[in-house]
């Protein structure tokens, strides 16, 4: 499933993780007022835990321990190898419906054209992304 950053609700907890990660930020965070959407509710809202008081009160750092945009590229990143999978799936979906032509029982005249047509199809990723912007091959 592919999201954006205007559409992640929960998914932006994932999100910073992953970026926590990426980034090796070790500190935790929480927020206030909802999830973020965008680079001011996130600066409003994400809170970096820095520790306890005395009384057990939570700490926070004074400064952002990721930016926005770091955050906005784990998205990005997500996305596109959502489209990819997505595109892979179809692509074994045309793979499955020619798998007949490759038995030994069946002898076609066109057999040379349905292994170029399936080399093409496992080829697929070299040159498309996404399916917005594949070209399929046409079938023999």
């Amino acid at each position: 499933m592919s999201f954006n950053i205007n559409e992640m609700e929960d998914n932006i907890l994932h999100a910073i993780a992953v970026a926590k990660e990426k980034h090796e930020v070790e500190a935790d965070f929480s927020f206030i007022n909802g999830l973020p959407t965008n680079e001011e509710e996130y600066k409003e809202n994400i809170r970096w835990l820095n520790g306890e008081d005395e009384d057990g009160n939570q700490l926070y750092h004074t400064d952002q321990k990721l930016t926005w945009k770091q955050i906005q590229d784990v998205v990005a990143e997500a996305s596109a190898k959502n489209k990819l999978h997505d595109l892979r799936k179809e692509r074994n979906v045309k793979l499955a419906e020619t798998d007949w032509t490759q038995s030994r029982d069946i002898t076609l005249s066109s057999d040379a054209d349905w292994k170029t047509y399936r080399q093409a199809l496992r080829d697929i990723t070299d040159s498309a992304t996404s399916l917005d912007d594949v070209t399929w091959p046409e079938k023999p």
